[in-house]
């Protein structure tokens, strides 16, 4: 008789014949969750910058509103991309301007307070 061909995997006996679909389902759990926490989103109204907590650096791109996958060890500073004019004299700084809009600012008092 001829004994039985040897396969590319030993045969497992023991513990890790019992244990073996429970550690690749755990695995697979494990990757999962890493996979989904490395995403991030940005809201209509902001823009944001790539902050990464191993090297403590922010990325040199803009990302625009959206859903990204930035990694698990990242996560978004966001700006608001709304601009703001704030006028502070009641003289009209640029000729495109129009329309009036609340009243100018005032930061300082006459005296120079």
């Amino acid at each position: 008789e001829r004994a039985p061909a040897a396969g590319p995997w030993p045969e497992a006996t023991g513990f890790m014949s019992e244990n073996r679909l429970g550690f690749i389902l755990s695995l697979g759990l494990a990757l999962v969750i890493v996979f989904i926490y490395g995403f991030d989103s940005v809201e209509v109204t902001e823009y944001a910058l790539n902050y990464s907590l191993v090297t403590r650096k922010v990325g040199h791109n803009t990302y625009p509103s959206g859903r990204y996958w930035i990694g698990p060890l990242n996560h978004f500073v966001k700006f608001p991309a709304i601009l703001t004019t704030i006028q502070f004299s009641d003289s009209s700084m640029q000729a495109d301007l129009t329309e009036r809009g609340d009243a100018t600012l005032k930061s300082r008092t006459r005296d120079g307070l």
